[in-house]
């Protein structure tokens, strides 16, 4: 059976990190010998993996010293294991990966994964990256073996950067382990808010990173609660909390407003709340909305850059300008006001269900 590594920064809470984790976890069920190494080995993740998967970290001291660094680790990693299949999710396992394998001609097929409209290769300040690391990441996607794209519209973005890469991109939308929110969507949920709701509850789910835009979402809620008393439930990490909440304090939402971190199971969160909301300045493939999906919920988003085959599925009605608290804030009260078929919403979201998509997984890695 073929042995598969696959290569990410970390695994904090984020979408490309807990779709390599579903990946591993659905691969390692299928008998594939699967293998993580990190970057970093940290994150809330970690303890989602399969106990089949072995997880390794690459020389610490060496990452240290960036590009050049990360390179030469990840080369004296693939010196002492080999791999038939290596795929690389994130920017610098994008970029490290072909590189080092292709370079140094070794054996492994790589495949790297983009889930974003905004990368080393055509947005390199976004990341702090610079020249260098740029041109270095535009080499290593010529260099992949094939490049996978979480949606048709990050697909057209990396082709007006590179061209003639056109042919080797294939589009494979984000999973989601559909049938195993279902079920965990019916555990209780002890939040007070939720079991004596008096209030409808509005909920996010997402990194508490720049790229969320959360001032917005907060100067929305505040804007919607004045005219319709609500309450709002954000569930995840990062290193915005104190500045997030002292905003709440600031629009006069702190006991309306609670974080409540990193969740096992943010699915009875959702299912107990009356709208899902999402403030994001752009994504890739958001599988936040997907779960939210499962959950049944009415979704009200900013315009983020929503993949087409997500907008397709006709879920997508109360969308507004990134940036436009006031626009967002009676999508808010809109989305409380109007109905919706939770079993459609269910329906439509088997579409992006695990089994489905690693199967063309398989097919695009050649295993």
């Amino acid at each position: 059976m073929c042995n598969v590594l696959i290569f990410v920064y970390s695994l904090a809470c984020g979408g490309a990190e807990k779709t390599a984790v579903l990946l591993g976890n659905e691969l390692a069920g299928r008998n594939y010998d699967v293998t993580f190494v990190l970057i970093k080995k940290e994150g809330v993740l970690l303890s989602q993996l399969s106990d089949r998967i072995r997880v390794e970290q690459m020389n610490p001291l060496l990452v240290r010293f960036k590009l050049i660094g990360m390179i030469t680790a990840f080369w004296v990693f693939l010196r002492k294991n080999s791999f038939d299949t290596i795929m690389a999710k994130g920017e610098w396992p994008n970029t490290i990966a072909p590189i080092t394998v292709k370079l140094t001609r070794m054996k492994s097929r790589v495949y790297i994964v983009e889930e974003s409209v905004k990368t080393f290769v055509n947005h390199p300040a976004v990341h702090d990256a610079g020249k260098m690391v740029s041109l270095c990441a535009r080499m290593a996607y010529r260099l992949a073996d094939g490049i996978i794209s979480v949606s048709e519209s990050i697909k057209e973005e990396l082709i007006k950067t590179l061209p003639r890469l056109a042919k080797s991109i294939t589009v494979i939308n984000n999973p989601c382990p559909v049938k195993d929110i279902l079920l965990k969507s019916k555990e209780p949920v002890s939040h007070p808010w939720i079991v004596h709701k008096r209030e409808p509850v509005i909920i996010a789910v997402g990194r508490l990173h720049a790229s969320k835009d959360y001032p917005t979402m907060i100067k929305a809620f505040a804007e919607a609660n004045r005219k319709r008393p609500m309450k709002l439930l954000i569930l995840g990490d990062g290193p915005l909390l104190d500045g997030l909440k002292l905003l709440c304090e600031k629009s006069g939402v702190a006991e309306r407003a609670e974080f409540l971190g990193f969740q096992e199971n943010p699915y009875k969160y959702i299912a107990g709340s009356d709208v899902f909301v999402h403030s994001a300045e752009y994504e890739g493939f958001p599988l936040v909305f997907v779960e939210a999906m499962a959950c049944g919920k009415r979704i009200v988003t900013t315009a983020c850059g929503i993949p087409e085959e997500l907008l397709k599925t006709g879920l997508f009605k109360l969308v507004v300008p990134t940036g436009d608290y006031a626009a967002l804030a009676n999508a808010i009260l809109a989305g409380l006001n109007s109905k919706m078929e939770a079993g459609f919403s269910v329906r439509k979201s088997m579409n992006f269900d695990i089994g489905t998509v690693t199967g063309k997984y398989l097919t695009a890695l050649g295993i």
